[in-house]
């Protein structure tokens, strides 16, 4: 690891920018980047753009870049940076996945090596971008003649464990293809390996997939290989394999996975997704093979804890409606958002049932004019990396229109509430980006309300937390939505930055009887008001329902009782005293 005493300008004698483009000059090939820590910024030049679609070339700061990276390789990306920040390793080497000029992802393989102040702070890292789709395609043709092989070999070993990594895979899986072996392919993750490096630390993590790779050899059938993908994910491939055995052996390993792992006396909890695909069956070649392993590993994924699925007609019929889906949402994004509306539902008060606020909801309909479910869109949207602008459209809408209903009225209580997703809370920038929004409109801080789940604060919970605080110290809300669903511990109604607690849905049924939903209603009001924090109860859509939450002494409501999600025109004229009409001016409601 270099250092250096100071971050002068001056470094050895020489210009620091000298010494900064002298590295760059080392590299091999023209598309390099520099990462300088003392400005938080990430520039790549301008060769970098003939690779990947990168909607900028500098990125500050440096954690907006994660924006950008396929989903399921960011942690590699944040994995290696770390490992070189804290001085672990002395170079960067990684090889994740970015947005390809043709439309889907390219995989590139990042490299550098930066320089560190004696304190051991970095200050500055420079290397290069290659593009290793040729390297994928000539392992998957199995072209590499003996000589090649041996010069590469160490890119075909994964360094942490030892074991065949992604283009070894590749190579392995044409040659069993080329002879026409039927062969099982089966993708296993760890669900919750982000938890366990932020809990343990990135040391004893990358001991615990050392560790669990070798429970894996000894689990895995004689005949199958395990190969290292990268991050937290895994791969076998089983030769000759069945349905049924594959099936078994899922079973047999989630049941083993129930157990802790012991690292450096440690009992490491962890969770799998399993997902398989069978050759020929499912596909023909490796990357159509890969693909449908994949989806059958979001199906795994969708499950609470451990889960295992096994690729189906269906699932490919689903697969190619979502292929679909994803290049029209791209379209739409590109095309200054044509196709997404912003829709509104009331959030009344619980003594009067009087509109004092709204959720905004994202709505999409593809160009054939065909509205799709919120509940298939927004997957589509995070797994493609759009969520993050998707969701600053639907901030910036939001705003805009609620600073005209503020304005408007003489009531400037009113409270628009908008969804954070898992994805932006790892925007270190969230907050200034959402105080420049409300600024541009001129709301106040507190007209708005964000609401963010468990989940996507306890996965990222230093940095989650860091940022919707600072959003509360200048006004902003914060609702914790869809409590009593998912981690739901009550001790994160008191150390969580929140200011209202939503409570699911799934308690209203039979909230008007004497049973567990309306103790469990009433012991979160309790809590909740002794905090000092509001209580909304979503999902409400009866009568009954309505009077038992009242008499709870829950503050706000929100439900088909008092409106469905409407559109813009729908909303304002039903639940805002005066809307504004296009030319027409101010128009009373009636």
């Amino acid at each position: 690891m270099k250092t250096i005493c100071s971050s002068s300008t001056r470094f050895a004698g020489q210009d620091f920018d000298l010494v900064k483009w002298r590295l760059i000059a080392g590299a091999v090939s023209a598309c390099h980047f520099v990462l300088d820590y003392e400005t938080d910024t990430l520039t790549f030049s301008q060769e970098c753009l003939e690779i990947v679609a990168l909607p900028s070339v500098e990125w500050t700061p440096v954690s907006s870049f994660s924006n950008v990276i396929f989903p399921d390789d960011l942690d590699v990306w944040l994995g290696a940076l770390r490992r070189f920040e804290s001085g672990q390793t002395p170079r960067l080497s990684c090889d994740f996945r970015l947005p390809a000029r043709e439309g889907g992802y390219l995989w590139v393989r990042c490299t550098g090596e930066g320089l560190h102040l004696q304190n051991g702070k970095p200050l500055l890292l420079c290397g290069c971008v290659h593009n290793i789709a040729e390297e994928l395609t000539a392992a998957a043709q199995g072209e590499m003649d003996n000589c090649a092989q041996s010069s590469r070999r160490p890119f075909l070993v994964d360094p942490l464990t030892g074991m065949p990594n992604r283009l070894s895979f590749y190579s392995d899986m044409k040659e069993l293809m080329n002879q026409s072996i039927q062969s099982t392919i089966i993708i296993i993750d760890i669900k919750n390996f982000k938890n366990i490096n932020d809990m343990y630390g990135h040391s004893l993590g990358d001991m615990m997939l050392t560790e669990f790779a070798a429970l894996m050899r000894d689990k895995l059938p004689q005949l199958a290989r395990l190969y290292r993908f990268g991050g937290d994910e895994f791969a076998a491939v089983w030769p000759w394999s069945r349905r049924a055995a594959v099936d078994k052996f899922a079973e047999e390993f989630l049941q083993i996975s129930e157990q802790p792992l012991l690292v450096c006396g440690q009992r490491v909890r962890y969770f799998l997704s399993i997902g398989a695909a069978c050759f020929p069956d499912d596909g023909r070649n490796v990357d159509e093979l890969l693909k449908c392993a994949d989806v059958a590993l979001s199906k795994a994924k969708a499950k609470l804890w451990d889960g295992y699925s096994y690729f189906t007609i269906e699932d490919r019929n689903t697969y190619m409606q979502q292929l679909e889906l994803d290049v029209l949402l791209h379209q739409s994004v590109e095309n200054n958002f044509h196709g997404f509306q912003v829709f509104y539902q009331p959030i009344v008060g619980a003594k009067n049932r009087q509109c004092t606020g709204a959720e905004a909801l994202l709505r999409w309909q593809t160009p054939d004019g065909i509205y799709i479910p919120p509940a298939r869109v927004i997957p589509l949207l995070e797994k493609s990396g759009l969520i993050s602008r998707v969701g600053l459209w639907v901030l910036e809408t939001a705003v805009r229109q609620t600073s005209k209903w503020v304005h408007l009225n003489t009531d400037k209580t009113f409270l628009i509430n908008v969804n954070l997703s898992a994805h932006q809370l790892l925007d270190r920038m969230l907050p200034e980006r959402i105080l420049t929004i409300l600024d541009r409109f001129s709301l106040a801080p507190g007209n708005l309300s964000l609401e963010v789940t468990e989940s996507s604060v306890i996965n990222n919970m230093g940095e989650a937390c860091e940022i919707l605080q600072s959003l509360r110290n200048r006004g902003v809300r914060i609702a914790l939505d869809d409590f009593g669903t998912g981690y739901s511990s009550l001790s994160h109604l008191q150390t969580l930055p929140i200011d209202e607690i939503k409570i699911d849905r799934s308690f209203l049924k039979g909230v008007a009887d004497t049973g567990y939903n309306k103790s469990f209603v009433s012991t979160i009001v309790e809590l909740a008001h002794s905090l000092q924090r509001v209580i909304c109860a979503e999902g409400v859509e009866e009568q009954v329902q309505y009077q038992a939450l009242r008499d709870l002494k829950v503050d706000k409501l929100q439900g088909y009782l008092f409106g469905r999600p409407t559109s813009l025109e729908t909303f304002q004229k039903s639940f805002v005293p005066y809307y504004y009409a296009g030319n027409e001016g101010y128009v009373k409601d009636l």
